[in-house]
């Protein structure tokens, strides 16, 4: 399954006229390799030191920044200065909640399908009640997951 995305990813790359370089391929596979984890820019590049030792921090920016603006990671803001990437699954483009624990900086998403279809009608009405086309929405949940609220008590 994770080589089929990274092949429809690398697709999609070529159809809209990108140049698919080794470093934007690394990035790519290490993406889709690590598709459910929320990678920050730091994690991408360890991975990617791993695999080539020929690539820098900048470059890993650029290629994220890039992959961010055409549509293939969404960016998601864990405080007021640090983001982690998550790959985009096209077949659903709304975002769903993340959970963010403000102790060990864990990011997970909701899994709850019925709570995700629940939000997805609430966003629903919201855009027909007030005539708005929502492009995008991001809800996030502060507080403490399990494994730190174990060994808080």
């Amino acid at each position: 399954m994770l080589k089929n995305t990274s092949s429809k990813i690398m697709q999609k790359f070529t159809t809209d006229g990108h140049r698919l370089t080794a470093q934007r391929r690394i990035i790519l596979e290490i993406i889709t390799a690590h598709a459910h984890e929320h990678m920050t820019i730091n994690d991408i590049y360890k991975y990617a030191l791993e695999n080539n030792d020929n690539i820098s921090l900048i470059t890993v920016y650029r290629i994220v920044n890039f992959l961010t603006k055409n549509n293939i990671l969404r960016r998601v803001q864990i405080d007021s200065n640090h983001y982690c990437y998550e790959l985009i699954e096209h077949s659903n483009l709304m975002s769903y909640p993340h959970f963010i624990c403000q102790k060990c900086g864990k990011v997970f998403d909701l899994g709850d399908e019925d709570t995700i279809k629940k939000l997805s009608a609430c966003e629903q009405k919201i855009a027909a009640t007030y005539h708005f086309k929502i492009k995008y929405s991001e809800i996030l949940y502060y507080g403490l997951c399990k494994n730190c609220l174990d060994t808080e008590e």
